[in-house]
């Protein structure tokens, strides 16, 4: 057999092996993608049905409220709306295949509990929008309210599980996954040792045949021609071998005619090498030296053509002020359109136009004739006329005498660089703006929700004030002043024999006792309820002082800016019995962008008191201080919540990062893009969980004269 034809049969079993792992592979590849289409197909629209019930079941208890507080009973209807929307998502969730009982058992417990709930609600809250609810309504409401929470974390559970669910699935298949793959990986070690084990084998068998064939031709050059070879197999080597001793044997029989002759000859050439040696030193040196710059110059060449960049060489004119094209690579043809000959004996200028900046050129070939490196970026124009951003470095090459001779510029098209940079500088505007406007939407919400629970405080202080006059005993005195009215004539003995007129004077005590009492009451509600509509106007005026636009510096104290700051989340902080401590005096009037300012704290404020809401014992307070020096102003605002983890520390300032269940992750990220654009910062340390946290904003501030 041929060696080529044994090489291609060591390769033909080296591909097989490799051909049957790659199947073997690719078996198991659609292996995983069944058990991962599996998982998709069951338990993602599970979690995702669970999570759109949760959002829509909230939808519909906020219906229940704003009826009940605005009066409008459409949005019962709303509300039975998410009802059925919440039933129908649940009943598709039950349905679904790879469900486990249990988990099905739950949907269909929580369906009936659901259908429940709306029933009564319906009932309860259609006559608290109607009339004034009665002791026994409220005692509902209350149920009803416990009852909201807990199908609302039935339903948060419930999305936690299909969570679960689905990543215990994955899971697995990813297991599984692995081991396949491990197995893959062994099988496939196992076939190329084995294939490479026969390959070895068989080329070990002629290379060694090769190598006894090497060793007599080393043997031979030195004049040693009696080594045998004896190789008669009918393949390549074989042939070669027995071509190779019949040559050994010709050799040899020249080789004897040879020494003679070249006796003669040696005796010759010595004569005529000394007398040659002299002058061949001094050629051979000669040659050496053109054949190293013959070299040098087409390596040269060849790397100059092979770059993208352009690369361009000029030659100062006749008149010391132009230059002319003397050579450009391929790369300038691709970079500028102009063939080689079009541009060879031009002036550079046939690359410029109207937005080239000619003070960049001057610059250039003031540097470069006075021999020095030139570095830049200009506008150069395509031969279709196309603007192309090049960036360009150009170095003046001497002769021997030190005389410049030529100028080399490589230039590197930056045209999709720049267009990439005034791209990326579109999306931080467009990025700031979103962050900007999420961040003033998040403080509205507070302020919307301080709002409200104002209105519950004025709508309680107004059914207690109805109900009070509604049940006023004026119309008892009406009475009274009836009988009295009726015995005008003998009044006197009414009074003193009659009854009736003996006790109507205990009565008129008793009654005057009763009206005071009910006079109090009532203006106690009444100043209550002034005071509430009063606090009602001072969020919406400092919303509306929030609201203005920033940018812009004005006069104002820094501790009365977080005094705003903490009047906006007043009522938040008083409901989470949290504790402020306002650690700092009077401050003089800084040059300031105050809305700015406010809108950082109100939104270290309202995270502070997420963050202390999450904390499940302990002491609830927040610590906001203020500290200055000569050229900074410094706002510290510190809880003692349930803090931030080392892994989350390096990214609470990360678009799109947040902690948060129902957080958008922009908030703080504005925070610290204002402070950067007030040319300050914005920092935070932690601990750990459990720890709390502290924020610190710093801005410069101009000093003060005197």
């Amino acid at each position: 057999m041929l060696i080529s034809t044994k090489i291609w049969a060591s390769i033909s079993a080296l591909l097989l092996g490799y051909f049957a792992t790659v199947v073997l592979s690719w078996e198991f590849t659609k292996g995983m993608e069944a058990r991962l289409n599996a998982v998709i197909n069951s338990l993602a629209p599970a979690s995702t049905l669970s999570h759109q019930a949760l959002i829509t079941f909230r939808q519909q208890t906020q219906f229940y409220q704003d009826a009940v507080l605005q009066g409008e009973q459409s949005l019962f209807k709303n509300a039975s709306t998410s009802a059925q929307e919440v039933a129908t998502g649940l009943a598709a969730m039950r349905d679904l295949p790879n469900i486990s009982t249990a988990r099905r058992q739950d949907i269909v417990d929580l369906i009936g509990d659901l259908s429940r709930f709306t029933a009564q609600s319906v009932k309860v809250y259609g006559s608290m929008a109607l009339a004034a609810p009665d002791e026994q309504t409220r005692r509902l409401a209350a149920e009803l309210d416990m009852a909201t929470e807990h199908l609302k974390g039935r339903l948060d559970d419930l999305v936690k599980g299909c969570s679960d669910d689905m990543r215990n699935a994955l899971e697995g298949t990813v297991i599984t996954t692995k081991s396949q793959q491990k197995f893959s990986q062994i099988l496939f070690i196992v076939v190329a040792i084995l294939s490479s084990m026969f390959v070895i084998l068989v080329i070990t068998r002629w290379t060694r045949r090769l190598r006894n064939l090497l060793l007599a031709s080393e043997r031979m050059s030195q004049g040693d021609f009696s080594v045998p070879i004896h190789d008669q197999l009918q393949d390549e080597v074989g042939y070669l071998s027995r071509s190779f001793s019949l040559m050994q044997d010709a050799v040899h029989s020249r080789g004897r005619q040879l020494r003679q002759f070249n006796e003669n000859l040696e005796r010759t050439i010595q004569d005529r090498t000394n007398e040659l040696s002299l002058k061949n030193a001094d050629l051979l040196r000669e040659i050496q030296e053109r054949e190293r710059t013959e070299f040098s110059l087409r390596l040269l060449e060849s790397a100059v053509n092979q770059i993208t960049d352009a690369v361009m060489i000029t030659t100062p004119r006749s008149d010391q002020r132009t230059l002319e094209i003397v050579y450009v690579n391929p790369g300038f043809t691709a970079m500028t359109g102009y063939a080689p000959q079009e541009v060879i004996g031009k002036s550079p200028d046939i690359l410029v136009g109207a937005k080239t900046d000619r003070s960049r050129l001057d610059h250039l070939f003031s540097e470069s004739t006075a021999g020095r490196n030139a570095v830049g970026e200009m506008i150069n124009y395509h031969k279709s006329g196309a603007e192309v951003f090049v960036e360009w470095i150009a170095v003046p090459l001497r002769d021997k005498k030190g005389s410049i001779v030529n100028l080399v510029a490589v230039q590197r098209d930056i045209t999709q660089r720049k267009e990439a940079e005034a791209e990326i500088q579109l999306m931080h505007r467009q990025l700031l703006d979103a962050s900007r406007r999420a961040g003033m939407a998040e403080v509205a919400t507070g302020v919307l929700h301080n709002v409200g629970n104002v209105l519950n405080s004025v709508n309680v202080s107004a059914t207690l004030v109805c109900d009070r006059l509604a049940n006023s005993r004026v119309s008892n005195l009406n009475r009274v002043v009836s009988m009295i009215s009726g015995h005008q004539g003998d009044l006197g003995s009414f009074l003193s024999g009659d009854e009736r007129g003996r006790q109507l004077p205990e009565y008129l005590g008793k009654l005057s006792d009763h009206l005071l009492i009910d006079r109090d009451m009532t203006m106690k509600e009444l100043k209550s309820l002034v005071s509430n509509i009063e606090h009602i106007k001072q969020i919406v005026s400092l919303q509306q002082s929030y609201g203005k636009s920033s940018g812009f510096l004005q006069h104002a104290k820094p501790n009365e800016i977080v005094d705003e700051a903490v009047r906006l989340n007043a009522l938040i902080l008083q409901r989470g019995d949290i504790t402020v401590v306002q650690d700092y005096g009077e401050f003089p009037q800084q040059m300031l962008d105050k809305q700015k300012i406010l809108q950082i704290l109100v939104n270290l404020i309202a995270n502070a008191q997420h963050a202390l809401a999450n904390t499940a014992g302990g002491e609830r307070k927040l610590t906001i201080a203020i500290t200055t020096t000569m050229t900074h102003l410094t706002f510290v605002v510190r809880d003692t919540g349930i803090g931030i983890s080392a892994t989350h520390l390096g990214q609470i300032f990360t678009h799109g990062f947040t902690t948060k269940k129902d957080g958008h992750g922009f908030g703080l990220h504005y925070c610290a893009i204002a402070a950067k654009e007030m040319h300050g910062s914005l920092s935070v340390e932690s601990q750990g969980l459990g720890h709390g946290a502290t924020f610190t904003l710093t801005i410069p501030i101009e000093p003060q004269a005197g």
